[in-house]
């Protein structure tokens, strides 16, 4: 399974996440209206 560390996702845009609750993701792929 992939983890979104593998897609860029570093201890420099965790320490911007501050709101609770909040789960962090990455758009991989993007189809017409689907991502």
């Amino acid at each position: 399974m992939n983890s979104i560390n593998n897609y860029g996702f570093t201890d420099f845009f965790e320490a911007q996440t501050f709101q609770e609750g909040l789960v962090p993701a990455r758009v991989t792929a993007v189809f017409k209206d689907f991502f």
